[in-house]
């Protein structure tokens, strides 16, 4: 059996909703940013009949200037593409707090949350959670199609794509067992 450590389960606990407050808001702010780019090429690119389809950059420095350095780019018809709501970038954003949340959780919060209550991370059993790896597995492994239903979330059909939602995060948050993690296993 582990040995309880001098860091109380309040406190991994609070650092854990910290945790999902900050993935989840990255992915709102960025989201929001998207929406906000989306009005940005609106207003401020303008094709003209020599660049019907200019390309878009992102970098430092103006990408015109010989000491600029670019690290990305989109033509600006596949940027509207990429960006509009509900498209490829809002899905990897979504991919990303899957991969980045349960990470957080399984590597760092989980092993804390179990030596605070003096017992092994694998005694730290959350259904909710493990529906979340099968998803962190899915997008790692299967290019983002999803298993299925799991234990507690009713998300994604088998073999549907893995698209979050602004509800999955608000019902992910609603399901969260905070005060079951409180209890020593």
């Amino acid at each position: 059996m582990a040995s309880t450590t001098s860091e109380g389960v309040d406190s991994v606990i609070a650092e854990l909703s910290e945790a999902l407050n900050d993935a989840t808001a990255t992915v709102g702010f960025a989201q929001a940013g998207l929406r906000q780019l989306t009005q940005f090429v609106a207003t401020h690119v303008t094709p003209s009949a020599e660049n019907p389809d200019p390309m878009f950059y992102l970098g430092i420095s103006d990408p015109n200037l010989p000491d600029s350095a670019t690290y990305a780019n989109w033509r600006v018809s596949k940027l509207l593409r990429q960006i509009e709501l509900n498209g490829p970038v809002d899905d990897r954003l979504g991919h990303q707090w899957i991969v980045m949340f349960f990470a957080k959780w399984d590597e760092e919060l989980r092993p804390r949350l179990a030596a605070a209550h003096g017992c092994e991370p694998r005694d730290i059993k959350v259904p909710l959670l493990g529906d979340l790896r099968l998803l962190r597995n899915a997008v790692v492994h299967e290019r983002g199609i999803s298993p299925g239903f799991g234990e507690v979330l009713r998300w994604f059909d088998r073999g549907a794509p893995i698209a979050m939602g602004g509800w999955h995060y608000a019902e992910f948050h609603r399901l969260f067992p905070w005060e079951a993690l409180r209890t020593r296993p």
